[in-house]
């Protein structure tokens, strides 16, 4: 959040000024608390095309998910290895482990 939000924050919630600077110092432990003003409006949002649901299962729920399709994709080997670095590499995966001897 930007310093303004984080101001504006504390001041409805009741949260004396002197503790603000423990909220800042945050900040050194790798946590992101105060954005910059030239970041703030920016978000990473990258559009993932959905996939076509024919399922029946649940006629009265239309909705699916997110994160049931980034799973699929994993299994499928499909996943865009831009978007999820971490998830990326070859899998190793042997059915009899006798046969790799």
């Amino acid at each position: 959040i930007t310093e303004e939000n984080l101001d504006k924050l504390l001041s409805h919630a009741l949260i004396p000024t002197d503790n603000k600077t423990i909220i800042s110092n945050m900040q050194h432990l790798n946590l992101q608390i105060i954005q910059d003003q030239s970041r703030a409006g920016r978000r990473r949002n990258i559009p993932q095309p959905r996939k076509e649901r024919t399922e029946t299962t649940y006629t009265n729920s239309r909705w699916t998910p997110y994160v049931k399709d980034i799973m699929e994709d994993i299994i499928d080997d499909k996943l865009d290895q831009r978007l999820f670095p971490s998830v990326g590499g070859q899998r190793n995966i042997a059915v009899n482990p006798s046969a790799q001897r």
